[in-house]
């Protein structure tokens, strides 16, 4: 299986956040593994699915699983079409984000964070240390 679509890595994911505050964060995942995005509804939500988007294409592989060279009998065919643009039109209200993840170190995520509205771009070490880089970012 092909690690992009559309020139777009399987592991680029737009977050499309809605809503922000009081403790929530409420938006949608668009990613080329998709036909449909993906609504969540708080924190949780969103690294689930992200976990879950992450998994299907096993890219970047989990650092803990056993590593596969040929072709995988776990493996089912792709959701996404070939030739599909990863959804530049979408935006979240409150900010729209393409989050990349380069490895998952340590049963975390690494990579970084393009924020579509002023080009910036936040590095995050962890799960958790993306989820503050969508805080500082939102609450600004």
């Amino acid at each position: 299986m092909s690690s992009t679509v559309g020139g777009k890595k399987l592991s680029t994911v737009y977050v499309c956040i809605d809503e922000y505050g009081a403790g929530r964060m409420e938006g949608r995942l668009y990613s080329p593994c998709l036909y449909e995005p993906l609504t969540f509804y708080d924190a949780n939500h969103f690294f689930v699915y992200m976990e879950q988007l992450l998994d299907y294409p096993c890219y970047p592989q989990a650092f803990q699983r056993k590593r596969s060279f040929g072709e995988s009998s776990e493996l089912t065919a792709p959701l996404y079409m070939d030739g599909v643009v990863l959804h530049n039109d979408k935006n979240g209200r409150v900010a729209t984000g393409e989050v990349h993840i380069t490895s998952r170190l340590n049963t975390s995520w690494q990579g970084f964070i393009l924020w579509r509205k002023d080009n910036r771009k936040d590095s995050f070490s962890s799960d958790l240390e993306l989820l503050s880089k969508i805080h500082e970012y939102c609450s600004a």
